[in-house]
């Protein structure tokens, strides 16, 4: 969700379907279930979809019968993510109809302009760039939908009997065609309401669109050349080989720090990670001069290098003044997902002398918790006094400091 908006933008992940032709050996597991690097492939597209702060909720259309291998596979699902899951539902005899189905289960949560991300579990890396790419596109233009794809550089032959070739085809203005497909919710849900009705098979989503006169109403962004669909079984290797080349064998994984300090000034209270807590002053802040919540701000950006909370939001501009401080960090946040990164865990240091903020720790967790998805097991949240020693210990002011870590891939 932006950070201007409160409207919620959902992904699908296509997962029915036995994937047959993908097996690696006969008799196993359908390919959304099968294990790819130590996880059922279709978890890669959920946790990717759920990492990004563009998408609130994810539901997963799975087939009749597959219940069991969805609950076991979705044990493993990140505990910062598992939020954002919604109950899965059942899918149909066809893609197209399990995306029905799926945004169908959708609608009742949907608001008029919310996005729909439509993937293919087969799929398992999305770049962030590309979910940025697909969000900004609807954003920008007159269109209804986006698609990531790529041009066509091979030279196309037609060979009718799988044989010999017939004639060769002029790739010029071709592309292929990934996932996800981003839509607005109302457009993608009427064409597909359309379809079922009038008996109209497409491709993909964006097939639609055409096959119901809605040409040139989707645009095209830059493709992912990593954007391996698993169709086959000799693709596991492929996809393996791809996932080694994203993922380096060390970690890219980061610390950062981040400090903030305001003095007081006449008031009744003071906002603490969000809560604001009774007290005898207030904060002397253009915002609302939440120091943790700004500390944790410069520390999301310092995992990317994304500059600090007074570049993005000046004391001087007046759209900020008296903002809530959580604008900030989703701000932060969204950036560290463009970047490719995702924060695993939160450490929090209050310094001062008063107000005292034990019966408010829970609430301060929860929202910490809320604000940034991750569980309460991952948010350290202290404080201390100055011992009477310098500004802060004469109660002048107060202080926050924030260490947070996070992976980048």
């Amino acid at each position: 969700m932006s950070i201007n908006s409160q409207i919620p933008n959902f992904a699908i992940i296509v997962a029915a379907g036995t994937g047959s032709r993908a097996a690696q050996n006969s008799g196993e597991l359908p390919k959304q279930y099968q294990k790819f690097m130590d996880k059922a492939l279709f978890l890669h597209s959920v946790e990717a979809l759920g990492a990004s702060s563009l998408i609130d909720k994810i539901m997963v259309v799975m087939s009749a019968g597959h219940e069991a291998f969805y609950a076991d596979a979705i044990s493993d699902l990140p505990l910062e993510i598992a939020p954002k899951i919604l109950p899965s539902c059942i899918g149909g005899a066809t893609r197209q109809k399990s995306v029905l189905n799926g945004l169908q289960a959708l609608k009742p949560f949907s608001q008029p302009n919310s996005i729909i991300y439509i993937h293919d579990a087969a799929r398992p890396f999305i770049a962030p760039k590309t979910l940025q790419e697909l969000s900004q596109t609807l954003e920008n233009k007159p269109v209804f939908g986006a698609i990531p794809a790529l041009p066509i550089v091979d030279t196309l032959k037609l060979s009718m009997n799988g044989e010999t070739i017939e004639t060769t085809q002029n790739r010029t203005h071709l592309y292929a065609a990934q996932t996800p497909q981003a839509f607005q919710f109302a457009e993608i849900f009427r064409v597909h309401l359309e379809a079922e009705t009038r008996n109209i098979h497409g491709t993909d989503d964006a097939n639609l669109m055409e096959l119901l006169g809605e040409k040139n109403s989707v645009a095209i962004v830059e493709g992912n050349p990593y954007a391996l669909k698993i169709t086959h079984a000799k693709d596991w290797k492929m996809a393996e080989m791809y996932y080694k080349n994203l993922h380096p064998s060390i970690p890219d994984i980061r610390t950062a720090f981040g400090f903030d300090i305001h003095r007081f000034t006449a008031g009744n209270f003071v906002t603490l990670g969000g809560i604001q807590i009774p007290h005898t002053q207030g904060i002397d802040a253009h915002s609302d001069g939440d120091v943790v919540l700004h500390a944790l701000t410069d520390a999301i950006l310092g995992l990317f290098g994304g500059g600090d909370i007074g570049q993005l939001f000046p004391n001087t501009a007046a759209e900020w003044e008296n903002a809530a401080s959580h604008i900030f960090v989703n701000e932060a946040l969204k950036r560290l997902n463009e970047a490719g990164g995702t924060l695993t865990h939160i450490d929090v240091s209050m310094l001062c002398e008063a107000p005292k903020i034990s019966k408010y720790r829970s609430a301060m967790l929860g929202n910490l918790s809320a604000l940034t998805t991750l569980p309460l097991n991952r948010i350290g949240l202290k404080a201390t006094t100055m011992e009477k020693l310098g500004a802060l210990g004469r109660g002048e002011g107060l202080a926050a400091q924030v260490v947070v870590n996070g992976y980048f891939v």
